[in-house]
């Protein structure tokens, strides 16, 4: 049968890269769920039109009275957009009749697939769309739009940039030409340079360049266009003024996708001047933000702040995230151009100083709530809210250390247990420098960040950096705060073991541990425990094994009753240290079998780090170089991640270590294992918990999670490093089905990380 509305389909001049999976949905969904109006939402540039394109012409065939694409950018009246789609299919409005009726009327039996390009500006014309779906019961449309339509037939599919390369991982030339936003760099950039080829040399580049754009297709194409003129390496250099750089698109493709800028814009104008303003200042977070957080920077209530944030999510100038579990929020997130535009909007607006000063007020009242919390029994809460806001409190840093440096003293002095424990120390130490270098004068503020940055420095083993910390918080005298003070002296003293005064150390631990006695808060408790495992240690170095077993079944004693996780991790390595010098291999390998249990539990690399020192050492007094080689080269991988130096008794031990496995191996031998062990850390630590389990006859956790059959084939492809798009394709299940499936899990298993569900698949026997 002759088709009733003939169209023909605009044909796009290059391929559509990496959308085989939005394509295979978006055709389910029209032909088996019969959906009667779905919408492709997205942000600008993100490449709607064209997907809808791919799938229109691949079904055309599919419907008895053919596909009709129907362009809207460059209509501005609502009412005219009856007058389009009628025109569009060649039909003229009946005398005597509403076009809307005449329409209903001609389609009410037609089996037709009717696309709606860029919707997003005709909202006015939405109820007249939902009457043509109700008196039309087999017509079906395709709409692209930046914002839903809040009809109650649709169904909304959101497309999602092009999957990036992670630059975390090893990549070569090969991984990095199979990736789709690489792909699509490449071709484009040999339309515009038919010479230019992906090589080896610039393959790691290209993969920055699209990482840095967000996968977003339209900045990808602008980029690759400008390889006429600039090298790969030249063109990343200038991605921090994209927005200048990312233009000069064809001049037949629609005016707002010729420049990034144009993009954006187009959104931004279909705001109101208040959720304008909301987008402006949105902009200066980095990484993303929570609805608290925008209601304190904005100065808005929360209620008004979250009707804002779903209009901006709704325009596809934000993204939601669901929560990861019912005690955190939703997080929202902005792509980087779209925030570069944002940002040059609020300096037009002459706001960026008094929402920057918003921000940074934000950032210290969160970093000194959070201090109190950062050891004990919310350390782990605690640590992971400041790690999510990791963007924000650099970006706070940065602009206290300009126009407010008594700030910037504020939030390190509020958190460099989080900067010593979630990130290399040596960044906490130059923004506490900066801060410290900024200001003058003997606060309290100020004797706070001295003493946190003795930690740092004791940290990296600067002894002397210690001693002029601390000395400069002591001259405050008897205005110094009691517990300060203990803080600032057991760093001293670990100093002093670092200088091999042991003498020393115990000496001014004495003085110490009376002052932290006085803390009530969590932190206090926790950390007046790990000085007491310090007394412990100062007097084993000097040959009092009994003062010190006491000193350390003390501070398990405390370390228990504090609930630090941390903190209680380091005294049991510490405590297996002592015990394993003296020749206790079953006691040491029980409390090192706990710390490791602890830190592969909690995830973090400093302390997986000590404990599996710890665990490779016994193993080498037991005679096993094999593992102990393998645990060697893992802990030095792992120390050096997060760029710690390990004070002269942990330096000795791992000597000792490394002696007794090389004897047992010979040199040849213990060099293959310690670099394996290098290589592969995160593997060497799973292998090394399930055998001192067994060595220890310590039965290995049963699986006693309720997964789901589908769930355990997700974990151990998980374990197996497999990606959510990887384990969709192995299962062939969806991308977004699998990475629903990967969420389950890790709420189930309570960790945050694959790292950590991989150890844990290694522990339960399933890989």
């Amino acid at each position: 049968m002759a088709r009733v509305f003939a169209s023909v389909l605009p044909t796009p001049r290059t391929s559509l890269l990496g959308r085989e999976r939005d394509i295979a949905a978006l055709r389910d969904l029209l032909l088996h769920e019969r959906s009667p109006l779905v919408t492709v939402t997205g942000p600008g540039g993100v490449g709607k039109t064209r997907l809808a394109l791919a799938v229109a012409a691949e079904l055309e065939a599919e419907y008895d009275d053919g596909v009709a694409f129907v362009p809207l950018a460059a209509v501005r009246d609502p009412e005219l957009v009856l007058p389009v789609i009628a025109r569009a299919l060649g039909l003229r409005e009946t005398a005597g009749s509403s076009l809307a009726i005449s329409l209903a009327a001609v389609l009410r039996d037609q089996h037709l697939l009717l696309v709606l390009d860029n919707l997003e500006h005709m909202t006015g014309a939405t109820a007249v769309l939902g009457h043509l779906l109700e008196a039309c019961p087999r017509l079906q449309v395709l709409a692209t739009s930046r914002i839903r339509l809040r009809l109650g037939a649709e169904y909304l599919y959101t497309i999602a940039p092009l999957p990036v390369p992670n630059l975390n991982a090893p990549l070569s030339a090969t991984s990095i030409a199979a990736n789709p936003a690489v792909a699509l760099f490449c071709q484009r950039a040999r339309q515009a340079s038919p010479h230019f080829q992906l090589t080896a040399d610039n393959a790691a580049t290209i993969a920055a360049i699209v990482v840095e754009l967000d996968g977003l297709p339209l900045a990808i194409e602008l980029a690759a266009a400008r390889t006429a003129m600039l090298s790969p390496a030249a063109l990343l250099a200038r991605l921090d003024q994209r927005l200048r750089l990312l233009t000069g698109g064809p001049d037949d493709s629609p005016p707002r996708l010729r420049s990034m800028l144009d993009a954006i814009a187009w959104s931004y104008d279909l705001l109101t001047p208040t959720q304008q303003a909301f987008l402006r200042a949105l902009a200066v977070f980095a990484g993303g933000f929570d609805p608290d957080a925008a209601a304190a920077v904005c100065g808005q209530d929360p209620v008004s702040t979250l009707e804002v944030l779903h209009v901006l999510a709704d325009h596809s100038l934000i993204h939601l995230s669901a929560r990861s579990s019912p005690d955190v929020a939703g997080r929202c997130t902005m792509l980087e151009t779209v925030r570069e535009f944002g940002l040059d909007r609020l300096r037009e607006a002459r706001e960026e100083d008094a929402v920057r000063a918003a921000h940074t007020a934000w950032v210290v009242n969160l970093t000194e709530r959070a201090q109190p919390h950062l050891l004990g029994p919310d350390e782990r809460a605690w640590n992971d809210q400041l790690d999510a806001e990791l963007g924000n409190l650099r970006a706070a840093l940065t602009w206290s250390l300009d126009h407010d440096p008594t700030q910037a003293l504020r939030i390190m002095g509020a958190s460099h247990i989080f900067w010593a424990w979630r990130v290399p120390v040596s960044e906490g130490r130059r923004w506490l420098d900066l801060a410290l270098e900024a200001t003058r004068g003997d606060s309290a503020v100020r004797m706070r960040a001295l003493t946190a940055a003795s930690l740092l420095a004791v940290a990296q083993g600067d002894v002397q950096a210690t001693q002029d910390h601390v000395s400069a918080v002591m001259i405050g005298g008897d205005d110094v705060n009691p517990v300060t003070a203990g803080w600032a002296i057991s760093h001293l003293s670990a100093g002093a073991f670092f200088t091999g005064e042991t003498g020393r150390a115990m000496a001014l631990l004495d003085r110490a541990l009376p002052l932290l006695a006085t803390g009530e808060r969590p932190v206090d408790r926790a950390w007046a425990a790990y000085s007491r495992a310090w007394h412990g240690l100062a007097a084993a170095m000097t040959g009092s094994l009994e003062p010190a077993i006491a000193d350390y079944e003390e501070a398990l004693r405390l370390a228990r009753a504090a609930r630090s996780d941390g903190i209680l991790l380091f005294i049991l390595d510490d405590y297996a240290g002592l015990l394993l010098d003296a020749q206790q291999l079953d006691q040491a390998r029980a409390l090192a079998v706990e710390a490791m249990e602890i830190a592969t539990r909690v995830n973090e690399t400093w302390l997986i780090a000590h404990a599996m020192l710890t665990s490779a050492s016994i193993a080498a007094a037991a005679g096993d170089g094999v593992r102990a080689a393998l645990g060697l080269g893992a802990a030095h991988a792992l120390y050096l991640a997060v760029g710690l130096t390990m004070p002269p008794p942990l330096q000795q031990r791992r000597d000792l270590a490394v002696d007794r496995a090389r004897s047992a191996l010979g040199s040849t031998a213990f060099a293959t294992e310690f670099d394996h062990g290098n290589a592969n850390p995160l593997a060497v630590v799973s292998a090394m918990l399930r055998q001192e389990r067994e060595q220890a006859n310590m039965p290995l956790p049963a699986l006693t999670l309720a997964f789901t059959r589908r769930e355990t084939d997700v974990l151990r492809l998980m374990a197996a490093g497999k990606t959510d798009r990887e384990i969709a394709g192995t299962l062939y299940i969806s991308r977004k089905t699998a990475s629903n499936h990967v969420a389950s899990i890790l709420r189930k298993v309570g960790v945050q990380s694959r790292a950590a569900a991989a150890i844990f698949a290694v522990r339960a026997g399933l890989v």
